[in-house]
């Protein structure tokens, strides 16, 4: 894919004529996404290529992460260490919170799938995480009959956090962008 640029909105107007071929994504984008953003701190981008043809978007947030097992104790964890296992359990178990970028939404347009700008977007949320000085991404992966993210995230180097979440349809996932 050659040249993408980003551009911040305020506003899901913009992707009127925008279809990613996901009925239940392209329902929210042109009916509940303003909403949404009104109704959160939240960041929409547009992607455009050098035609000035939108070809993507995505909704990041400022996210966290509990680590129960201490997995990344060389990162920065923000918050005092806490227990919260301690009166069930009667351990001193510390639960650290980690600071991320969080994606709610990610969205290629249907005529623009496999030509790698998902992971062209993933490198500049990276980049933007690294300005934030955030060394994690996380993502609740979409895991339906419909659309099924789990393998683009592990393709741009996600992990697991957890097993997919049977009330939501997701599978929580994170990236290490210090590595």
């Amino acid at each position: 894919m050659s040249l993408l640029s980003f551009e911040r909105s305020t506003s899901a107007r913009i992707l009127r004529d925008f279809r990613c071929g996901v009925k239940e994504m392209d329902d929210f984008i042109h009916f509940r996404l303003d909403n949404y953003l009104s109704q959160h701190e939240n960041q929409l981008f547009i992607v455009y290529d050098e035609d000035n043809t939108i070809v993507g978007m995505f909704v990041l947030s400022e996210g966290y992460f509990f680590d129960e097992n201490e997995s990344f104790t060389d990162a920065p964890a923000y918050g005092k260490p806490f227990s919260i296992l301690d009166k069930l359990s009667g351990g001193l178990k510390s639960i650290k919170r980690y600071s991320t970028v969080e994606i709610e939404y990610l969205a290629i347009s249907e005529s623009f799938r496999n030509k790698h700008i998902g992971s062209v977007i993933i490198r500049q949320i990276s980049k933007l995480a690294q300005s934030q000085h955030t060394p994690f991404i996380t993502v609740d992966a979409y895991v339906t009959l419909q659309y099924f993210a789990v393998p683009f995230y592990e393709k741009c180097g996600f992990t697991h956090l957890e097993t997919q979440d049977r009330s939501y349809d997701t599978m929580r996932m994170i990236l290490n962008i210090r590595n």
